[in-house]
């Protein structure tokens, strides 16, 4: 079983609020090194993906492992605020 926190980004085409939220979720997961496998899915590109998933804003981060799942909609730039409510204490103080 894997310790890694599995994450999908939802978005919308590659506007730059979206542009903005990759950068931001790619510098989370460089700092936290290996602790983060992070997809990303346009629901542009798959028809239905969006229905199927029950997205209805974008940019949408769910966090699918470890258990339970957690979705976040909208703005994801402040790193420091998704640490605090994505991670355990003890890793999002100390790393």
């Amino acid at each position: 079983m894997s310790n890694k926190y599995k994450l999908k980004l939802y978005i919308a085409g590659r506007d730059s609020n979206a542009v903005k939220t990759i950068s931001a979720l790619e510098k989370l997961c460089l700092e936290f090194k290996d602790q983060f496998d992070l997809e990303i899915l346009d629901i542009t590109e798959v028809k239905g993906l969006a229905a199927e998933k029950g997205i209805i804003a974008v940019p949408t981060l769910i966090k699918e492992s470890p258990p339970p799942p957690k979705y976040f909609i909208g703005d994801l730039s402040d790193t420091e605020e998704l640490k605090l409510e994505l991670l355990p204490n003890s890793l999002a103080e100390g790393k």
